[in-house]
């Protein structure tokens, strides 16, 4: 399926499919997109076909009983993705909260848990700054399922990204949480030890 901008107007379209595209360059298509719509929601991964960008569907919530109540998702931030050229490790960037831009204030419990949770490098969740793969496998570690949101957000530096999101939000039967979270964490692990080796580069 094609991925619609949300943006009402010409020039934000287009400024939103420069975002996907632009992010898609840089390593967008192997992280897991959940995509919303009118008959339902879809959890899979962006592709490049027949000249377009699209979003294709992996059929984990396909055989949900009951329809999903979508979330408040901006109260289920975990930060942003998003490219930062002239920055040495070699994937998309993660932002932390504190260095969003939020319109309204996230769930004290995930807030409490982003200011909480620590890597052995010292990296914290709350104002990480650093590859997306080593934020995401920290995200794991502390049982978020961080998932891409076709959402646009912008740091409070302005810059321009695209949110990322706690899937939780939505509940879930456990064998459907099961997968995705084994979807999430092959999509980070086969990235990861490449971008552990950055590590040093970053500091």
């Amino acid at each position: 399926m094609r991925a619609k901008a949300d943006s009402g107007d010409k020039e934000g379209h287009h400024s939103f499919e420069g975002l996907i595209s632009s992010l898609f360059m840089h390593g967008l298509g192997e992280l897991p997109v959940f995509h919303t719509r009118a008959n339902g929601c879809y959890l899979g991964y962006m592709v490049y076909e027949k000249g377009t960008l699209q979003f294709r569907d992996r059929g984990l919530l396909s055989h949900l009983e009951d329809e999903v109540e979508p979330p408040d998702w901006d109260q289920h931030v975990l930060g942003m993705v998003c490219f930062r050229k002239l920055l040495q490790w070699q994937s998309l960037t993660f932002h932390g909260v504190d260095y969003c831009d939020l319109a309204t204030d996230i769930e004290p419990e995930i807030l409490e848990t982003l200011k909480e949770a620590k890597n052995e490098y010292g990296d914290r969740l709350y104002d990480f700054i650093g590859s997306v793969y080593r934020a995401y496998h920290l995200l794991l570690a502390y049982e978020f399922l961080p998932v891409v949101l076709l959402q646009p957000i912008r740091a409070k530096n302005k810059e321009l990204g695209l949110t990322i999101a706690d899937l939780r939000a939505i509940t879930l039967p456990d064998h459907i949480l099961q997968g995705v979270e084994s979807m999430i964490r092959g999509a980070v692990e086969k990235r990861l030890t490449l971008d552990l080796n950055d590590i040093t580069q970053e500091r």
